[in-house]
């Protein structure tokens, strides 16, 4: 990971981040003509972070600590569970970060958004209330992992673009249900589940893959634009030291 931060990309490449590209989807906000080069970049970028690199990094450091802790006698295994679920679950946006995703900060955010909609708001428990709480939670993490992005070495811009991206999730989870809903109420309910039930998965995979390639360059692309400072990838290399 510090070989790949540390060596400068492609023309190419470079190309796919430029000013406004990762407003793709707005014609006022990206000046330039939509290729599609971009649109393979944004679906192979996606796979990468979502499915592959993301998940690695997070969950090779939480391997690490727990056989040391383990190892150490400090916590026994019961204490460390999987830290990510299972690839089947990605077939909607909900399942991603509600069960594949880790939860690390899904918890505490939880807390602090039911106090924020019961007491604050005054919202009774329904349907209002969950999804108040589901962008409160994600406003939330985006706000910390904003934070971070700057302590990392980011800058604000970038790391706004970051906290708008965690808006856009919440948003994404609202049209999936939408459309679940109204397909169970005109379609699933008046057919043979079970022969459709593979197809309305694969649908669903292609539509979580389609809809974080939509938005996730709104924070990447940013970062990806911030010349000679990787550390919000690697906070130190030892590539960058040695040569």
């Amino acid at each position: 990971m510090d070989l790949l931060a540390s060596s400068p990309p492609p023309p190419d490449v470079v190309n796919s981040w430029a000013y406004g590209k990762e407003w793709l989807w707005i014609r006022a906000l990206n000046p330039h003509p939509v290729t599609l080069d971009d649109l393979r970049n944004r679906l192979i970028g996606c796979t990468m972070n979502w499915y592959i690199v993301g998940r690695v990094m997070n969950d090779i450091w939480y391997r690490v600590f727990s056989v040391i802790f383990v190892g150490l006698g400090i916590s026994e295994p019961k204490q460390w569970p999987p830290l990510y679920g299972h690839y089947c679950d990605t077939s909607t946006l909900r399942g991603y970060f509600g069960t594949f995703w880790h939860q690390t900060l899904r918890w505490p955010f939880q807390g602090i958004s039911n106090y924020i909609s019961h007491q604050v708001l005054g919202l009774a428990r329904g349907t209002v209330s969950r999804y108040v709480n589901l962008f409160i939670v994600f406003f939330l993490s985006g706000t910390l992992h904003s934070i971070l992005d700057v302590a990392f070495g980011g800058h604000w811009y970038p790391a706004g673009g970051l906290l708008c991206f965690f808006v856009f999730l919440p948003a994404g989870i609202v049209i999936e249900d939408v459309v679940r809903w109204a397909w169970r109420r005109l379609v699933a309910r008046h057919s043979n589940s079970q022969n459709g039930g593979w197809l309305v998965r694969i649908i669903g995979h292609l539509w979580v893959i389609f809809y974080l390639a939509l938005v996730t360059p709104i924070f990447n692309y940013p970062l990806q634009r911030i010349e000679g400072n990787p550390t919000y990838l690697v906070p130190w290399s030892l590539v960058r030291s040695l040569f």
